[in-house]
């Protein structure tokens, strides 16, 4: 009896420590974190954030105290003023993506001559991604608009044939129609 008892609870360790977790595709840095590029929406994941997945140690360390916030140089000031202007330059985005991050790149150059321009570039190319139509990247409330997803589909029924990334649930050539 002793033995069974002995094997039970060696049987139940074994499950807690070697429990898996049912964690989305894609690869993770040593601290078990990555950004989500895919199929974020279906993970609960907002699109291009870096989180952690249950076994790593970052997930199991402990929350840091707040400390008290610096205050902000002139340059955050400007990085805060070029992610604002291309976050708002989105729905623009989808609806004339042609050239449209080049153009943005120039302008924010010129209206902003103490940023870096590595820094424009990553706030461009990590809020307006590429438009692709080799996989199903974007949903409706991604597009923004009802006129930029329309240009989104048109481009992949051109280029692949197809509504890769389902923006017309119904099939009738009208897309997201929940969109402004």
């Amino acid at each position: 009896m002793k033995k069974l008892f002995i094997a039970s609870l060696a049987f139940l360790l074994f499950l807690t420590i070697f429990n898996p977790v049912n964690a989305h595709p894609g690869n993770t840095a040593a601290d078990g974190c990555h950004y989500c590029r895919t199929n974020c929406d279906k993970w609960g994941v907002p699109w291009n954030q870096r989180h952690c997945h249950g076994n790593s140690a970052s997930a199991h360390a402990p929350t840091p105290t707040p400390q008290p916030q610096p205050t902000p140089s002139p340059s955050a000031s400007v990085d805060s003023q070029v992610k604002t202007r291309v976050t708002n330059s989105k729905p623009d985005y989808f609806k004339d993506f042609d050239g449209f991050r080049e153009s943005l790149m120039q302008k924010l150059v010129e209206d902003f001559p103490s940023a870096k321009a590595g820094i424009i570039a990553n706030y461009i190319y990590t809020i307006l991604p590429d438009v692709t139509c080799a996989s199903n990247k974007f949903n409706c409330p991604d597009l923004i608009t009802k006129e930029g997803a329309q240009k989104v589909y048109e481009k992949c029924m051109q280029e692949v044939g197809s509504d890769i990334h389902y923006l017309d649930a119904d099939n009738d050539r009208e897309v997201c129609e929940t969109n402004k």
